[in-house]
């Protein structure tokens, strides 16, 4: 195997896939500032957020102030992606990783923007910050009519190409 060039057959594949999720994309995001306290051990008050997380805490050390941000997609993605899935599996595994490259690149570029030296990107589901805050996030920061992000009974977004996440600011 090695260092081989990749066929250029799966590149000329690849390429084609990317330009599909490209031009499907509808990248948006929000990014409300909110106040940061520290009542209590290992609670967080992340503006309306009542969050018991000691690794959010330890994340956001530091910090006096937060944004609660949202990225998407877009449902046009999931459309694409669900073509994908009734017609071709190796190029729906293609969409999907090409697909979560954009999401990461707009969501760390749409970051880069904000004010003041930040802490990363802490999201529902890492740690012990439970997948359910999702719920609690996105009505605080009204992503479903804001950005068209909505929940799965299991707490997954809806597009699936969204991420949700907390940012402490150092300044």
């Amino acid at each position: 195997m090695g260092n081989a060039a990749p066929d250029a057959a799966l590149v000329q594949r690849i390429d084609a896939v990317e330009e599909k999720v490209l031009a499907a994309a509808r990248p948006r995001h929000l990014a409300d500032l909110v106040a940061l306290e520290f009542p209590e051990s290992p609670e967080c008050l992340v503006g309306p957020l009542k969050l018991r997380s000691a690794a959010l805490r330890r994340t956001l050390a530091g910090a006096k102030r937060a944004y609660l941000f949202a990225a998407t997609l877009g449902h046009e993605v999931d459309l694409l992606l669900r073509r994908y899935a009734a017609t071709d599996s190796a190029d729906l595994l293609i969409a999907q990783a090409v697909a979560t490259a954009v999401l990461e690149g707009y969501a760390d570029e749409a970051c880069e923007a904000l004010e003041g030296p930040r802490t990363p990107r802490f999201s529902p589901g890492y740690g012990d910050l439970p997948l359910e805050t999702q719920r609690d996030f996105l009505a605080a920061v009204d992503g479903q009519r804001r950005l068209g992000i909505t929940l799965t009974d299991t707490c997954l977004m809806i597009p699936s190409k969204s991420v949700t996440a907390i940012i402490g600011i150092l300044s």
